[in-house]
């Protein structure tokens, strides 16, 4: 028996790697066989819904978690428990379903409470900055409709009506009308209907540049006026990562205002503002050290969502541009603030960990990916073809003067992490200005 089961999951991983479409039958076979003698099923579970994962099948992989939340005994938090209904809980919010979301962190909760060690009860918390979530109303609202709406019997022309009127009532929502859209155009392809509506318009000619240094030098003018040359009629707008609380940038939402007061690494803060532009206003955001060679428009042509792919097949942020209000863009900045004000690791490229712009990305496009098409108005560019446009990774020196930084030694500055909580839970607003430490 244990050695059927090895052969099974060896096939069913190559399978998963390569995506092949066995793959969903092998993983149904490997779940349905019976723990070996000795074998541990909990994690034959764990490994299954890891590989579920990887194959874009998200709410099999969700199911295979909570299953491991059952068969645990009692009420005992082991840690592979306790990684389960997090993972679990990072699916759903990945899926847009809120619902199972609050249901996974209270049952953590619950076993926090539950446990003999003193340092879980220390974790049981409410979830204030839930009410934070950049859309959390209107994708709940949302929510409530399409399932509403799934338990009705409605032929499918009458459904496409429906779901049509859904997105249109709908159109603040982020990570549901993305749900919305794609179940959609699931039934456009096998029916007849109207046009999909649209819930995000075409990329703006807007263009959002990170300041590396404070004030104005030589080597910033001369960067701009690369970026005028090639795109003439642009709107540009300059930010700057160190001054995220000062009054020129109070429309930087709260949630991002908080989670920046927080963290110490100046490239860290230049992301979340970045997104947080796109997210408000749409338009380009290249990396502070990047300079134009060609125009830009041909890449950004149909498309609604503009990211790169590096050389390892991973999402790159050298270049996001976005239609405002991007369900995509909007799940990666609130998914990034949330786990820097929770003080969790965090990486801009690492795609397996909790905490990533480029992974949360890269799980957002998984499950249609995994079926062999991008989702309508996504533009992949690989980074050869992107090189060919910008030129990447530009020296701009220290100005003359200006005084060395400190080197980045943690990520995160915990007091201050700590005081942008507070402002969050109590509804305070966040200082004009950083305040020196």
């Amino acid at each position: 028996m244990v050695g059927d089961q090895a052969a099974l999951l060896n096939d069913l991983q190559q399978a998963s790697a390569k995506l092949l479409p066995e793959a969903d039958a092998l993983l149904a076979r490997y779940c349905a066989l019976p723990a070996a003698e000795g074998a541990d099923p909990l994690g034959k579970l764990w490994q299954a819904a890891e590989l579920a994962q990887r194959r874009g099948r998200l709410t099999v992989a969700m199911g295979l978690l909570r299953t491991i939340d059952a068969l645990s005994v009692a009420e005992q938090l082991t840690p592979l428990r306790r990684r389960a209904l997090e993972r679990a809980e990072r699916l759903a919010y990945l899926q847009a379903d809120l619902e199972a979301a609050g249901q996974l962190r209270e049952r953590l909760r619950q076993l926090l409470a539950a446990s003999n060690h003193p340092d879980d009860h220390a974790q049981v918390k409410s979830e204030p900055l839930r009410q934070w979530r950049l859309e959390l109303a209107a994708d709940q609202q949302a929510l409530r409709a399409l399932r509403a709406l799934e338990q009705q019997d409605h032929d499918p022309a009458t459904a496409v009506r429906q779901l049509a009127a859904l997105v249109q009532r709908h159109p603040q929502a982020t990570a549901v009308a993305f749900v919305l859209q794609q179940r959609l155009r699931h039934v456009l392809m096998e029916e007849a209907a109207p046009p999909l509506p649209a819930t995000a318009g075409r990329i703006p000619a807007k263009l959002w540049l990170l300041r590396r240094y404070p004030g104005s030098n030589a080597e910033l003018e001369a960067l701009e006026g690369h970026w005028r040359q090639q795109l003439p009629d642009w709107e540009l707008a300059w930010l700057d990562h160190n001054a995220v609380e000062e009054a020129a940038q109070v429309e930087v939402p709260p949630l991002v205002r908080a989670a920046c007061h927080g963290v110490n690494d100046p490239a860290v803060r230049g992301d979340l503002l970045r997104l947080a532009m796109l997210w408000l206003h749409g338009g380009v955001a290249p990396e502070w050290n990047t300079r134009p060679l060609q125009p830009l428009t041909p890449l950004l042509d149909g498309a609604e969502l503009l990211l790169c792919q590096d050389d390892d097949l991973g999402i790159s942020l050298e270049l996001v541009a976005a239609a405002p209000q991007h369900p995509w863009v909007g799940a990666a900045l609130e998914q990034a603030c949330l786990q820097a004000l929770d003080g969790q690791a965090y990486s801009r490229w690492d795609l397996t960990g909790a905490c990533l712009l480029s992974g949360v990305f890269a799980r957002w496009a998984a499950p249609t990916l995994a079926q062999g098409a991008l989702p309508a108005g996504l533009q992949l560019v690989p980074l050869p073809s992107l090189r060919r446009q910008l030129a990447l990774g530009v020296a701009l020196p220290r100005p003359v003067g200006l005084p060395e930084e400190e080197p980045v030694t943690q990520l995160f500055h915990h007091r201050r992490r700590r005081q942008a909580r507070r402002w969050l839970e109590q509804g305070e607003a966040a200082p004009e200005e950083r305040q020196a430490c």
